[in-house]
């Protein structure tokens, strides 16, 4: 994966961008937000280990994959190291985002 986006001070801000992006897309694609997704960013501001899981096993349908692949790649988060979507009712448009986000890491 890219470089970790870093403050002046050194102090990597990708998992403060990635939460700001994703509410903005959750926003403009008029979606709910994943509760998964929420949990991780409420345990990162407790604990300070970054999210790396990206396990969402709720009906978000491909506008909440959209949201969160999409808040990914724009970031170009280093974090990630598993992605698992169960019953999520993405289709084929959520897969798409997801191998999008992929193939930027690469």
């Amino acid at each position: 994966m890219g470089p970790k986006k870093k403050a002046d001070d050194g102090e990597d801000l990708s998992i403060d961008q990635f939460w700001k992006n994703y509410k903005k897309n959750l926003a403009s694609l008029d979606t709910p937000m994943c509760k998964a997704v929420k949990e991780q960013h409420e345990r990162y501001l407790e604990d300070g280990e970054p999210i790396q899981k990206f396990h969402i096993w709720e009906q978000i349908g491909w506008q909440g994959v959209q949201a969160v692949m999409q808040s990914l790649r724009t970031v170009n988060y280093p974090h990630t190291r598993s992605i698992r979507l169960w019953k999520t009712h993405c289709e084929d448009e959520g897969v798409r985002c997801v191998c999008m986000y992929i193939n930027n890491c690469n």
